[in-house]
């Protein structure tokens, strides 16, 4: 244990009461999310001043059963101060997860039972301290893929804020519609290495590391054990050389954990290095002799030309997140083509998804370019999602920019709810409000609660258009 310091984060005797609480009723009940839900209840009559538990992160501890983990804020010096609370009977050895803690005290709050508190940093920045809670005491706060499941994507350059506003949202989904949509996470490749921290720019590597201990520390922190997914997109982008489809690889190596990854189409198209043999021409014609498009020769030349290079690149990156993600042992792919300049037609969705199923690297999203501009944007998106669906296949559609009421409706019409829709500049427009960004991090608790309030509110009402 580390000498206790003259101020502690909480006040002990709080401490005390909140152990015993969860002791005693525990030891009756046992821990189920109701039994958490009932703790929450009666630590509230408690009148609780220096300390705000999360309940729904409440674990036990792996070999003992009887002591457990409190994820909470100390609120004895002002502002909030993550901390992770180990809650033990007296005869419970010492932990052997977490040797440094902080001893908040030992004490004895009943009549026969002496109860010893201890403190743990709990914030995004204490990483051995997440990678032990969510390794060895619940694995159930991890990431996985989403497969079919519909889903709200967060992009936002201040993961550790806008998270846990997005936890909050997906919860309230959940109680409402049974709907997990829980994706709160998306990082681009070509945004990392420009997303500001509260300091300078920092690395893409430490970008890619930070929005995943942000999303699994709001995920233990929120009792988000449902599942949700965390994306690392835009691999590849400006990829058209040996040397720059190297360095996706680097990045992606540094994304262990993350349950999904986005690749770009387009800069792979031109120049990539990669040759395209007779034999790819022969064999994804037979491919699509079963479509029922009706493909011609000409077509086939010209998407071969087109996408043949970028599919194939996209083949080896798929092969190079396998080895990466060995934590997660499964992952989600997504291919875009958001950014081409006309709307994506039926023929190349299928001619890509076909190709990537053939060889051996079927994909579970693809982000099309649905033209909402267009002229029978419904019927095209309807068409798409056919398309999509013969393939298991959701589609997934990214505004930088909020949509209008209509159009998100319209788009959860023509897919049937089976849609990923990825939030990016919408969100920290909701949650920056007027506030100066390089400020965002010094501004009082009580305002960033607020705005993340706010932002919660922006998914809600956006899934509920989708629906």
């Amino acid at each position: 244990m580390i000498p206790i310091p003259i101020d502690l984060p909480v006040r002990p005797s709080e401490a005390a009461a909140l152990a015993e609480l969860v002791i005693r009723r525990l030891a009756v009940r046992g821990l189920t999310d109701d039994s958490r839900n009932r703790l929450a209840g009666e630590a509230a009559t408690l009148g609780l001043s220096t300390l705000k538990p999360h309940f729904g992160s409440l674990e036990s501890d792996p070999v003992h059963h009887s002591v457990y983990y409190l994820a909470i804020d100390g609120m004895a010096q002002g502002e909030p101060e993550p901390l992770l609370l180990r809650l033990a009977p007296a005869a419970s050895p010492a932990s052997a997860l977490f040797p440094a803690a902080l001893l908040i005290g030992r004490m004895r709050p009943g009549a026969d039972r002496e109860i010893v508190v201890n403190a743990i940093p709990f914030s995004p920045d204490d990483r051995a301290t997440i990678d032990t809670y969510v390794g060895q005491v619940s694995r159930a706060f991890l990431p996985r893929p989403q497969g079919a499941l519909p889903s709200i994507t967060v992009q936002s350059r201040f993961p550790d804020i806008s998270i846990p506003a997005a936890f909050s949202a997906y919860r309230r989904i959940l109680r409402e519609t049974g709907l997990n949509m829980a994706a709160p996470a998306s990082l681009p490749v070509h945004a990392a290495a420009q997303r500001p921290g509260r300091g300078p720019v920092i690395p893409a590597a430490t970008a890619i590391r930070d929005v995943y201990y942000s999303a699994v520390w709001a995920a233990v922190r929120a009792g988000w054990r449902e599942g949700y997914t965390i994306e690392l997109s835009g691999l590849a982008t400006g990829g058209s050389t040996p040397a720059e489809l190297d360095a996706a690889k680097v990045l992606v190596r540094h994304a262990t954990g993350y349950s999904k990854f986005g690749i770009d189409l387009l800069p792979l198209s031109a120049g990539s290095g990669v040759e395209l043999r007779g034999e790819d021409h022969t064999w994804i014609g037979s491919e699509l002799d079963s479509s029922g498009l009706g493909f011609s020769p000409v077509e086939i030349a010209s998407l071969i030309t087109q996408l043949g290079s970028a599919l194939k690149i996209a083949e080896d990156l798929t092969g190079a997140i396998k080895p990466a993600s060995a934590g997660n042992r499964m992952f989600d792919i997504e291919l875009s083509l958001a950014g081409a300049p006309a709307m994506t037609t039926p023929k190349e969705l299928f001619f890509c998804l076909q190709w990537m199923k053939s060889r051996g690297r079927p994909v579970q999203l693809f982000a099309p370019n649905l033209g909402v501009a267009e002229s029978g944007f419904p019927a095209h998106v309807r068409e798409l999602a056919s398309i999509a669906r013969q393939f298991n296949v959701t589609l997934s559609f990214e505004s930088a920019v909020p949509l209008e009421e209509q159009v998100l409706e319209e788009l959860g019409r023509a897919t049937s709810g089976r849609l990923n829709y990825k939030i990016a500049g919408g969100l920290d427009a909701h949650l920056f409000d007027s506030s100066s960004v390089a400020e965002l991090h010094r501004l009082p608790a009580a305002r960033i609660a607020e705005l993340q309030s706010r932002a919660a509110h922006y998914i809600g009402s956006v899934a509920a258009l989708l629906r």
